[in-house]
């Protein structure tokens, strides 16, 4: 994948957004081997070229946020995740509303993040709404899943 970047860097120039696709394949491709600071640093590369491309609020750029919370997520940075959700959440409830399933899955992620980060009572409002949007979307697998977090979140606040 990286001699694919570096030709089409050189064919395409640094700043084509095609580029961004690369740097995300290549972040995700970090993660999962656990190489965490690398994955960050690819991703915010991908960060920056669809947002030089698209703009703050383009869907794309929401992915972008989001992954980047995975990855921070992955790291036990739980605030840096936190902000980073927070974003593609805000961003996609902009560009689809509140009833979309990208906005449950957000919901989702920042519900995990809460909930690592021992904030039971939030975590619990998040997987709420993210069980709504699936329910409201007909996508009972997912809505299902989401049940599961619940029931496993430790009484509390």
């Amino acid at each position: 994948m990286e001699t694919a970047l570096d030709i089409d860097m050189k064919v395409l120039g640094p700043d084509h957004p095609q580029l961004a696709i690369y740097w995300n394949n290549l972040g995700d491709a970090w993660r999962s081997k656990g190489e965490v600071d690398k994955a960050i640093e690819h991703l915010n590369k991908s960060l920056a070229s669809d947002c030089k491309s698209f703009g703050d609020e383009h869907p794309k750029v929401a992915i972008r946020w989001s992954n980047l919370g995975h990855a921070w997520l992955d790291k036990g940075e739980v605030d840096k995740a936190i902000e980073y959700y927070e974003k593609a959440l805000a961003s996609d409830l902009k560009t689809f509303g509140p009833e979309n399933p990208k906005v449950a899955i957000r919901w989702g992620n920042l519900g995990d993040a809460r909930r690592d980060k021992g904030e039971v009572g939030k975590a619990r409002e998040c997987y709420e709404k993210a069980l709504a949007g699936f329910r409201k979307a007909g996508l009972e697998h997912n809505a299902q899943v989401v049940e599961k977090y619940i029931r496993a979140l430790p009484p509390g606040k």
